[in-house]
């Protein structure tokens, strides 16, 4: 038996805890990852949360004061209720009600204890039924769970990842993983003002890159001929970790390079 907590209140997963009128209360969802009880990027998850109650004219709840302390020890005590000890992933949903910012905590365990380098390859295309738009929020999780919801409808395999693009066909993301390319001593991915998602993890990876010894480059372009001329690629993300793509159409990709970055993630 799972249980959820809301507002400090265990319930059991699958009772009804809420009318019809969440939809129109709910304010934005976070995601999280434990790995042995330590919550991954947690300074910056605060950080995002924060910025999206003030876009949101909403008054920064006692819960995400010092740095969101009451909320971590929260997350905590779900963790340690369910007994998901090794690895979970945490899904955070902030909704009005009552005057008052709640909040609902559910986890899901994850067996592994450490991000794991698929073994294997992805298999990465475009998705162009929508192009994401390249606004203010689209940095946001709050501005990119739309795109991510209509990509996840029409994944047909597990080991193929759609990529979003913006108006002017640059490569983005997948949902809740950004992409990065390599070629020679270069890592590159897309810059913010392009419209990609700021994934917490991306500070971390810019500075194992240059622990391996990468140049790290945030570019405002990136499309299918970059790819077709990369050594490597990779999806990366605070949930997943890193995500070696094997190839895109009929082009392969090797991994020795993203392992050594793995690596590195893991002892970071």
């Amino acid at each position: 038996m799972i249980f959820d907590l809301v507002n400090g209140q265990f319930i059991k997963q699958g009772d009804q805890i809420f009318g019809t009128e969440i939809s129109e209360q709910c304010l934005f969802s976070d995601s999280i990852r434990s790995v042995r009880n330590q919550l991954m990027f947690w300074n910056e998850h605060v950080a995002l949360i924060n910025l999206q109650f003030q876009l949101l004219n909403q008054e920064i709840p006692v819960f995400m004061k010092n740095e969101g302390r009451e909320l971590k020890r929260q997350i905590e005590r779900a963790l340690v209720k369910n007994k998901f000890f090794r690895s979970a992933r945490i899904d955070l949903l902030l909704y009005g009600g009552n005057k008052m910012i709640n909040y609902l905590i559910r986890v899901k365990p994850i067996e592994s204890a450490a991000y794991e380098l698929n073994t294997e390859g992805i298999i990465i295309e475009p998705f162009r039924k929508t192009f994401k738009a390249n606004s203010p929020l689209s940095s946001l999780r709050m501005g990119s769970d739309p795109y991510w919801k209509i990509v996840r409808a029409f994944q047909s395999s597990p080991i193929t990842e759609l990529i979003l693009e913006n108006e002017k066909r640059c490569l983005l993301e997948a949902p809740e993983r950004n992409l990065y390319l390599i070629q020679g001593v270069n890592i590159h991915t897309v810059a913010a003002h392009s419209g990609v998602y700021l994934d917490p993890a991306r500070e971390i990876i810019r500075e194992i890159s240059g622990k391996a010894g990468f140049s790290f480059n945030e570019d405002e372009f990136l499309d299918e001929e970059d790819l077709q001329q990369a050594e490597e690629v990779f999806l990366a993300g605070d949930l997943y970790g890193i995500q070696w793509v094997k190839g895109i159409g009929k082009k392969r990709y090797l991994s020795k390079k993203i392992r050594k970055l793995n690596d590195l993630l893991n002892q970071e």
